[in-house]
């Protein structure tokens, strides 16, 4: 849990598949442990052994309500005794899954991280940041169920805590989850970080691949265009200036990695360029990986190019010009700033389809594919499909693959919507994910 570069170390020995044995047992307590260590081992990819049931799950938020009963915040179960940091950070690490998160939603997850800030005064800085960093993590999925009252609740209470916090870690988690919940916040009297004249594309990436991130950056400016990129970890300033530069860009590239899609801050980035519909130009950065969970959904039926390193990127620069000058607005300009040798005109649309397989599909929670279904217009049926999850949305792309005509007699039954438009638009939709 503390030294993180233990994580390999521990694949190598193959602890990934003694842990997964051990579920067998009886013990609820051993089975916890076990969870929590898998929480520390594995990503959101794996999540199959990160989905948590609801009674281990109850297990461990009952510990945590044991800890904070307790004057020293700790909580003992068959001779072993646990903090209550300790024991708040493994469930933060296991809500990377979302139906992790919908499973902490269902026991009340979210009022048990807003009363433990409430009454802050009993807790040190580390236990505070779990608590904060819990209600981002669950903004991420429907946790209000449209009551504005506790909404409005939990915005006050993050506001105030990061006004009055001195500590610099509580004060950006404070300012992730409130963007994570409202978006950026209206501030007239704030000076604009990023100046809309400055920039055309905007890069969002993992602090792991900074290195070839920045070398992107020096090419797109050779080639004339004007490149925003957090470079520094803007501590405070980093939400803000992220903000400005979605809203003033005219495409945002995202470096697609296993640890881009387990970022919080990478994550809220993705959402709110998602939010204003920009373009979105996705560069895949890992080797061996394909996206899934929410980024999956996201880049479902997006052109990705593939750079793993700085020769791909070289080899696929050309054709990432020609889509950004195809995004943006100021293509004109940029032309006549362009310094380049590349023929932008000349340069044919070539580029790789991302590759969803029906495995990944099949993967999709009903929030990845309610993501989906938004993405492709189909707002008027979330709420039918709220519990339709990544398998029932392939056999229903195979169904209408059999007789479209059958499919929308099938859908207006369900739904009550005889929109012909509706209706084509699901057909479309479906028959890409075949």
């Amino acid at each position: 849990r503390v030294h993180g570069d233990c994580q390999q170390q521990y694949r190598n020995l193959h602890a990934v598949d003694i842990l997964d044995r051990l579920f067998d047992t009886k013990s609820q307590l051993l089975r916890l442990k076990c969870l929590l260590t898998l929480g520390y081992i594995l990503d959101e990819d794996e999540n199959e052994k990160l989905n948590s049931s609801s009674e281990n799950m109850r297990f461990l938020v009952s510990m945590i309500q044991d800890a904070i009963d307790k004057v020293d915040h700790t909580c003992e179960r068959e001779g072993n005794r646990f903090n209550l940091h300790e024991l708040l950070e493994g469930l933060n690490r296991l809500m990377v899954n979302d139906l992790n998160k919908h499973h902490i939603s269902q026991l009340n997850g979210l009022d048990s991280f807003i009363n433990l800030i409430k009454n802050r005064k009993d807790l040190n800085d580390n236990e505070i940041i779990e608590a904060v960093k819990g209600i981002w993590l669950l903004s991420f999925i429907d946790i209000f169920g449209g009551d504005e009252d506790k909404k409005n609740e939990c915005v006050t209470l993050l506001r105030d805590l990061r006004e009055n916090e001195e500590n610099s870690r509580i004060k950006n988690e404070c300012s992730g989850a409130l963007f994570s919940l409202v978006g950026p916040e209206d501030d007239n009297d704030a000076e604009q970080i990023v100046d809309e004249s400055q920039t055309d594309v905007m890069i969002s990436y993992q602090w792991d691949h900074q290195a070839l991130m920045m070398t992107l950056k020096s090419m797109l400016q050779e080639a004339g265009f004007r490149v925003w990129i957090d470079v520094d970890k803007m501590e405070h300033d980093l939400l803000e200036s992220m903000a400005d530069a979605v809203e003033s860009c005219h495409a945002v590239i995202i470096s697609v990695s296993h640890q881009y899609k387990d970022s919080r801050f990478c994550r809220t980035e993705a959402k709110y360029a998602y939010q204003l519909e920009k373009p979105v130009i996705p560069l895949l950065v890992e080797r061996e990986y394909s996206p899934t969970g929410w980024l999956g959904a996201m880049l479902s039926t997006a052109l990705i190019y593939r750079t793993f390193d700085v020769s791909l990127m070289s080899n696929e620069f050309p054709k990432i010009l020609y889509r950004l000058r195809k995004c943006c607005q100021t293509s004109q300009t940029i032309e006549r700033r362009t310094t380049s040798t590349v023929s932008l005109t000349d340069v044919p649309p070539l580029i790789h389809r991302s590759t969803t397989s029906l495995s990944l599909i099949r993967s999709w929670t009903t929030a990845d594919v309610q993501l989906w279904m938004k993405k492709n217009d189909l707002d008027v049926l979330i709420e039918s499909f709220k519990d339709c999850n990544g398998d029932l949305l392939l056999e229903l792309a195979r169904l209408g693959g059999e007789s479209v005509n059958a499919l929308h007699n099938r859908i207006e039954s369900f739904t009550g919507c005889n929109n012909l438009i509706v209706l084509l638009k699901l057909s479309s939709a479906l028959s890409k994910l075949n």
